[in-house]
């Protein structure tokens, strides 16, 4: 009795894999995270590494490829973040270090320490009877004075910090039709570092104007609060409502923090001005 006929599903396409990560072979130029280098969660900075050559040959063009393997960290921006990256030296003497930038950002996530991997590739000057090509070798030879030498990925560990705390709460803020008021907001610092340098920026829209949209707080250590004020004009045609101001912060961490921070810019959006009309 012949079987039944089994109905086939054709195959669903799936998503391609990440690339695996494969130790390879340990070279002579290696790469580290300078020191006092961190990212502060949800930002993106610079990040100095140091390439250094351990070896006692001259290494010519030295080729740093950066991986991030998780979304914890990425490469470039937060708009645009990228896994992969590579950096160029065009050569390092016997004992040699050099700096290279790269740019890393931080997704929303705890502090710790995440991972970046490094590959490395150059060439160095040997005789061609002194190159090394048994099997399992890392190196291969175009010509007989170099040879190819590539190692890594290596793990380089990225310190990832807490992201920016701040609380902003409008205190006072009633700008009345085609005339003038004063806005009211206390910013406290919720985190747990001391910020300096904190400078505070307005902008409400096309219906409010100031001619000083721009204050200076100076330092709040963790838990004080400061008042900041603007003074408001409001457009004749302006309605009756509530209305949003993008208020933006841009500070340093404390001078004597172990891990220096660059300046950022965070932007938050408050509701607290409210235009009435005059009666």
């Amino acid at each position: 009795m012949p079987s039944p006929e089994v109905a086939r599903e054709s195959p669903t396409e799936q998503p391609a894999a990440a690339p695996k990560l494969v130790q390879g072979p340990e070279a002579n130029v290696t790469v580290a995270v300078a020191d006092n280098q961190s990212v502060r969660a949800e930002t993106a900075t610079t990040v100095t590494l140091e390439v250094t050559n351990d070896g006692d040959q001259r290494a010519t063009d030295i080729v740093v490829t950066l991986q991030a393997p998780s979304g914890a960290v990425s490469l470039g921006s937060l708009a645009s973040p990228r896994s992969s990256q590579s950096r160029y030296l065009e050569d390092l003497s016997s004992d040699e270090t050099a700096t290279v930038d790269v740019d890393v950002a931080a997704s929303t996530t705890e502090p710790g320490t995440y991972p970046l991997f490094a590959t490395v590739q150059y060439r160095v000057d040997e005789p061609g009877d002194d190159a090394d090509t048994s099997a399992g070798s890392n190196e291969t030879t175009p010509d007989e004075d170099e040879r190819v030498v590539t190692g890594g990925p290596s793990s380089l560990g990225i310190a990832v910090r807490e992201a920016p705390v701040f609380d902003l709460t409008p205190v006072g803020g009633d700008i009345p039709i085609d005339g003038e008021g004063v806005y009211e907001v206390r910013i406290t610092n919720d985190g747990t570092e001391t910020v300096s340098d904190i400078v505070t920026t307005v902008d409400a829209g096309p219906s409010l104007s100031s001619e000083s949209p721009m204050a200076y707080v100076g330092t709040l250590s963790p838990g004080d609060a400061e008042t900041v004020r603007f003074a408001f004009e409001s457009s004749p045609d302006a309605i009756e409502t509530t209305a949003g101001v993008a208020m933006t912060l841009a500070y340093d961490t404390d001078a004597d923090s172990l891990i220096p921070f660059v300046a950022i810019a965070i932007v938050f959006v408050l509701v607290g001005i409210w235009w009435f009309r005059r009666r």
